[in-house]
């Protein structure tokens, strides 16, 4: 690991926070008024990968056309020892880092269905609206105004963020795609964590709205239960990936009434629907929303702000 820098462009770096994916760090850094932000930075060992950097030029030119209450905002980029863009600040700990915590005090790593809820109501919205944004990015960081959704594809409990005061935000798009005018799918090189795809990632076709739809099923169970339901069972010796992508393209496990008998039958449904084969999946993180909103918590914000700040101070 590098020396931490005294600043990135007019950034005044604070702290190293961990690194993105293989290629980037993120730090915490201040800017010229004081705000505290988060800085990401590719490499500079791999600035000159050609490829590489058109994908991170995309994101920054995805990212900074994107302003939602449940996404986190980009609000700047530049180059300074690599190419950077710089985030909203989120004090808080991200689902994962939550869900460990939860463990750690000898819980079972999992939520409370009602909060479960709450959380899958946030994030169908971060979904729709991106499944409805008006932008496409072409391979070269061009934006063109497009009828196509954009979509994540790298949905994870690492990418959901949670702050002291219960909102939740969904970050890091440096897998995003853009879907063109050609239709409501397309082939894209499978990337993300395999322990969130969906079965058609593993089977290497055509990705859509639907994959980002699966990955937040996982997402939920994940929360709900503690484990990955693909991932249960494992024999000794077997190798995890396998184990997972062979459950997945099968949806070989257990029904979620199984996993959580006690959660109410409106998330179990919801879950239940997303973790299907495509053609039977929930079509739209708007059809998520409608079946979940009527029995979101009304405290869900001052719930989760609650673990949060338990689990930030822990952390």
């Amino acid at each position: 690991m590098t020396d931490l820098p005294e600043a990135i462009g007019p950034y005044l770096v604070l702290e190293r926070l961990g690194e993105a994916a293989a290629h980037a760090e993120v730090l915490k850094a201040r800017d010229e008024h004081g705000t505290i932000v988060c800085v990401k930075r590719v490499h500079p060992s791999v600035c000159e990968d050609v490829e590489f950097v058109a994908r991170f030029a995309a994101e920054i030119e995805l990212a900074e056309s994107l302003e939602h209450i449940n996404v986190v905002r980009v609000s700047d980029h530049g180059e300074d020892g690599g190419h950077y863009l710089v985030m909203e600040w989120i004090d808080g700990v991200d689902l994962g880092a939550l869900l460990r915590s939860r463990l750690a005090e000898g819980g079972p790593g999992a939520l409370p269905a009602e909060l479960v809820t709450y959380l899958g109501v946030e994030l169908s919205r971060a979904l729709s609206y991106l499944h409805r944004s008006a932008w496409v990015i072409g391979a070269g960081g061009e934006r063109a105004r497009s009828r196509g959704p954009v979509i994540h594809g790298d949905l994870s409990p690492s990418n959901v963020l949670l702050s002291r005061h219960g909102f939740v935000k969904l970050a890091d798009f440096g897998l995003s795609r853009a879907l063109g005018r050609t239709g409501a799918r397309t082939r894209t090189e499978a990337r993300g964590k395999p322990m969130y795809w969906a079965p058609e990632q593993f089977a290497d076709e055509p990705i859509g709205v639907e994959t980002d739809l699966f990955a937040l099923g996982l997402v939920l169970w994940r929360a709900l239960v503690g484990t990955q339901p693909y991932a249960e069972a494992r024999p000794r010796g077997r190798p995890l990936n396998e184990w997972i992508a062979e459950r997945t393209v099968a949806n070989a496990r257990r029904a979620i009434a199984e996993a959580a008998p006690g959660a109410p039958a409106p998330l179990q449904r919801a879950i239940e629907g997303l973790l299907q084969p495509v053609e039977r999946r929930v079509g739209s993180a708007e059809e998520l929303f409608e079946a979940l909103q009527p029995v979101e918590p009304l405290d869900g914000h001052a719930q989760l702000a609650a673990l949060v700040s338990r689990a930030a101070v822990g952390s």
